[in-house]
């Protein structure tokens, strides 16, 4: 097995969707790499003394996102792979201590891909619960306003917002924040939720 080499990240982070495989690819790269791994949904669970879905349907998704803020700032993370939830990176703190610890490789897979390894774990997911398919298709109900535009703030390359983009309100409301580049809405389009010259003629508004 080999070890990390004077070029290697110090600290990698692993973020993106549940099933992704964020802590099965976490703990064979902490091996190669000779590096702690550490697992922030473990820790959250730890901390709280409750499974997240507990502390979603107790506490709702703010203080989820909360306890994983303070699980993230709170941990060392300096040689180590983290394996992070998925909404570590709309937190700008969360974010930030991510980026500045070292390397974040955002990993991902097909929707069916993701469904079936849902199904196989068995354990409840706080993004995903009943039909996992259905809430894959289904994807974000809205777009994730003030999380995206302060993602734009904090960066300098374009930000595309590509989640929840279902109707021409949610065009010109991404449009209104004044700092994202542009949207896809593939899916609205292909429905007719969202007319193509109406949309172009409001984003030039």
């Amino acid at each position: 097995m080999g070890t990390a080499t004077a070029n290697s990240p110090d600290t990698i982070g692993l973020i993106g969707m549940p099933g992704a495989g964020k802590s099965t690819t976490g703990v064979l790269l902490a091996k190669l790499c000779g590096l702690r791994f550490v697992d922030t949904d473990l820790d959250i669970q730890v901390h709280a003394g409750a499974t997240l879905q507990q502390i979603l349907e107790r506490d709702g998704h703010l203080q989820l996102r909360t306890l994983e803020q303070e699980v993230l700032l709170g941990v060392d993370l300096a040689g180590a792979v983290i394996a992070t939830g998925g909404g570590a990176v709309i937190d700008p703190l969360s974010r930030w201590a991510m980026w500045d610890a070292g390397l974040s490789i955002w990993l991902d897979a097909p929707d069916d891909r993701l469904a079936e390894r849902l199904r196989r774990s068995g354990e409840p997911r706080p993004l995903v619960a009943g039909d996992v398919v259905a809430a894959l298709a289904a994807g974000l109900p809205a777009p994730i306003l003030h999380g995206t535009a302060t993602l734009a703030r904090a960066v300098s390359i374009p930000v595309i917002a590509s989640g929840g983009v279902s109707s021409l309100a949610d065009l010109i409301a991404l449009r209104d924040t004044g700092v994202i580049s542009g949207a896809i809405s593939g899916r609205a389009l292909y429905d007719g939720a969202i007319d193509l010259k109406e949309a172009l003629k409001a984003l030039k508004a």
